[in-house]
């Protein structure tokens, strides 16, 4: 059971100071769980998520995904935050318009430990850097409004509550 797991402390990029010390006069709410990727996994993945996830933190739930997919009404009926973005055909378009071609060499020459993921190669590191990076590029005043976030795929289940 892998998990995708990373709790954003809030801070500020200029001063390195706790978020609440500079503007304690906003409440931020508590947690975000965002699931990003393919939407695969099924209902049944998707309710031990609601049950042992979502539910014990009370937390909203985002989902980003690419155009061509559809998301089930029973985890419609749970999101907060209905992210669809038009997914390229291949992901190198997405890298060469934010990023150097640097980068998109890093990802290729990664191919024989499943790096690239663009170019027809096998791999999904390119995928998944910058399924990340849209997210926190389209979205990051929404994220920034939150104290904690999860981000994860769709197809992970949860076993346990979360404590």
């Amino acid at each position: 059971m892998g998990l995708y797991l990373f709790f954003k402390p809030r801070f500020s990029p200029h001063l390195f100071l706790d978020t609440k010390t500079i503007i304690n006069n906003i409440k931020l709410k508590k947690n975000l769980i965002i699931l990003s990727g393919s939407p695969r996994g099924g209902d049944l993945t998707w309710k031990s998520m609601i049950k042992n996830l979502k539910s014990p933190l009370n937390a909203d739930l985002a989902v980003s995904y690419g155009d061509k997919f559809h998301i089930s009404d029973y985890l419609s009926s749970h999101i907060d935050y209905d992210w669809i973005f038009t997914e390229p055909l291949n992901w190198r378009e997405y890298l060469e318009e934010y990023y150097s071609e640097n980068l998109i060499k890093f990802f290729i020459k990664g191919v024989e430990n499943g790096q690239a993921g663009i170019d027809g190669l096998k791999g999904s590191g390119a995928i998944v850097f910058s399924l990340i990076d849209l997210v926190y590029r389209d979205h990051y005043e929404t994220i920034n409004n939150y104290e904690n976030v999860i981000y994860t795929r769709f197809d992970h289940s949860y076993f346990m509550e979360i404590d």
